[in-house]
């Protein structure tokens, strides 16, 4: 069938042009194709109209959102989301986040997203979105669901930036509650002294590393990661102090080493007992200042390995299964609160939180007062007030007994003197 005669003319509406078609049997169809231009300068064809006022208010339209930065193109929503998802895991965001959240973030994409790879983003929804959720709490934590909430609204904002979709349909989705994933150990000042005597001896000259590892952690309070990455030039230990500048992490078997988890991680901790200076003086003695304090020269040891052949096995012997190595920085926060009365300030600098509420918010049960009887205290307050005040004003004359019978005090006469 031979194709029409296409005359396409401009019109009194910006974007909107006349488009004629003319057959060879002589019929003829007008309409009218509205096209905009986004930020970049790139034109787009909104679509075509049977008439002129419908084209007039898509162009309008058209023209609005890209002004609010909103518009998406026409077949834009055809990108699939997984490629969208490969476009997130490579952006600048996620490649300047921690190696291991990065392997985090991917193992929640490839575990419980693969669903919707194929899936185009502009056929997504809040109910396709919903039902992926709904199949994952049904047999995961609801930590795990917060986690592929996260991952999912990430993705999709992704593609909102990338001009694919208009809005993220996941944002209208909500998070269960965390919960915990087991009972809160707390270690108790024995328990923590029968570790430190358990810990078996390192092979080599060193022979006191292991148990040096275990120490710094109850007296400073450090990640595992923080002390694994812990250099010799880190260590100011004739000022009994040492700065928490490098963590060292193992991600799929490879291990790195890079900035603290925030910026409030890099600080210093002071106040190292002069007997543990001593000793890691005596274990960092020959080696250079880039060496780690806890590696193999310029090479950080394994956290897995550390865990599987030193404190796993302690722990067993000491029927203390369950505890991790990371309750020692509990214990150090809970020590801490106490022997400082309370000075969350203090204490939060020194574990590295971002903000005091967040100390307050896991360790403030040590500070709980309930129970105890205030009362003795405020009483205490209130006659140190009284005190001042006594202190600061004059005493008041006391009016003298008149000689009336039985020694009643004469209030009008003393009354008449007072303002006499």
């Amino acid at each position: 069938m031979p194709r029409p005669k296409v005359t396409r003319t401009g019109t009194d509406v910006p974007g909107v042009r006349k488009v004629v078609r003319r057959y060879e049997d002589g019929r003829t169809t007008t309409k009218y194709e509205v096209r905009v231009k986004d930020a970049l300068g790139k034109l787009h064809n909104v679509g075509t109209y049977d008439d002129k006022p419908a084209a007039r208010l898509a162009s309008i339209e058209a023209r609005a959102d890209v002004t609010a930065g909103t518009y998406v193109a026409k077949r834009a929503g055809d990108v699939r989301f997984g490629e969208v998802a490969e476009d997130w895991l490579v952006s600048p965001h996620v490649r300047g986040l921690k190696p291991s959240t990065q392997q985090a973030y991917r193992v929640v994409y490839n575990s419980h997203c693969k669903p919707l790879v194929r899936v185009p983003v502009g056929r997504l929804g809040y109910r396709e979105c919903s039902r992926l959720v709904g199949e994952v709490m049904t047999t995961h934590a609801p930590s795990t669901v917060r986690h592929v909430i996260h991952v999912l609204r990430a993705v999709l904002d992704h593609a909102v930036k990338s001009g694919y979709i208009r809005s993220n349909p996941a944002r209208e989705l909500k998070k269960p509650a965390a919960t915990r994933r087991r009972a809160e150990i707390v270690l108790q000042p024995p328990d923590v002294e029968r570790i430190l005597a358990a810990i078996p001896e390192a092979w080599g000259d060193r022979q006191d590393k292991w148990r040096l590892l275990v120490e710094l952690a109850v007296e400073t309070g450090c990640r595992a990661g923080e002390l694994f990455g812990l250099r010799v030039r880190a260590l100011a230990l004739s000022r009994r102090r040492l700065t928490v500048e490098e963590t060292s992490q193992e991600v799929s078997g490879r291990i790195t080493v890079g900035p603290p988890k925030s910026t409030a991680g890099f600080r210093t901790i002071d106040s190292l007992s002069p007997e543990l200076c001593l000793r890691l003086s005596a274990h960092v003695a020959g080696m250079c200042p880039e060496d780690y304090v806890f590696g193999e020269g310029t090479k950080p040891h394994r956290q897995r390995d550390f865990g599987h052949r030193i404190w796993r096995p302690t722990l067993q012997r000491l029927g203390m299964t369950g505890v991790r190595f990371h309750d020692l920085r509990h214990y150090h926060a809970s020590a801490m609160l106490l022997l400082t009365n309370g000075d969350v300030q203090y204490v939060s600098k020194r574990l590295g939180h971002a903000r005091p509420s967040i100390t307050l918010d896991v360790y403030g049960h040590v500070l709980d007062h309930q129970g105890r009887d205030i009362s003795a205290a405020f009483a205490d307050l209130r006659a140190t007030a009284r005190q001042a005040i006594a202190a600061a004003e004059p005493p008041t004359p006391e009016p003298a007994a008149s000689a009336t019978a039985g020694g009643v005090v004469d209030m009008a006469a003393w009354r008449t003197r007072r303002t006499g």
